[in-house]
């Protein structure tokens, strides 16, 4: 419907990247899901946050969606992206976002340690100190256990 093609043209943009290619003859493509909002040939969106926490202004060059050149990118499509001012592989990591930095905080604000409530799947011990791998969406990272809530600080 207009109202819905509408709303989703004004809500704050992100996409997430999944992978990163170096395409011959065109440069450094991102692939990905756009989780929200919509994206367009010639878009300035904020990347990042890098190793630092930082975001950097990219221009969307082209996109591609099921292997063909479109304009735009919708809610919930994956799409590959060609980033104008990136000439490396190495500027990229699985994980990273493109945001509308406009009309999405995210770009403002950087986590590089968080509380969480977690539910293990298997039998395992979790105890203060140790690392575990979490998964969040296509993402895993190694963690450290600062703290248990929990009476013997060991959890079974």
């Amino acid at each position: 419907s207009l109202s819905t093609a509408t709303a989703t043209a004004t809500a704050a943009t992100e996409f997430g990247i999944d992978d990163i290619y170096h395409v011959q003859n065109v440069g450094i493509v991102a692939s990905g899901i756009v989780r929200c909002g919509t994206i367009a040939v010639d878009d300035r969106l904020s990347l990042g946050p890098d190793k630092r926490g930082h975001y950097r202004t990219v221009t969307i060059a082209s996109i591609q969606v099921r292997r063909r050149d479109c304009s735009y990118a919708f809610e919930g499509q994956m799409a590959s992206l060609h980033l104008a001012e990136i000439a490396s592989k190495r500027e990229l990591r699985r994980g990273m976002v493109l945001v509308d930095a406009a009309k999405c905080a995210t770009a403002a604000h950087t986590c590089f340690s968080f509380e969480a409530h977690i539910d293990v799947l298997h039998a395992c011990s979790l105890q203060e100190n140790s690392q575990p791998i979490l998964h969040i969406e296509n993402i895993r990272q190694s963690a450290h256990i600062l703290h248990l809530h929990c009476a013997d600080h060991i959890l079974r």
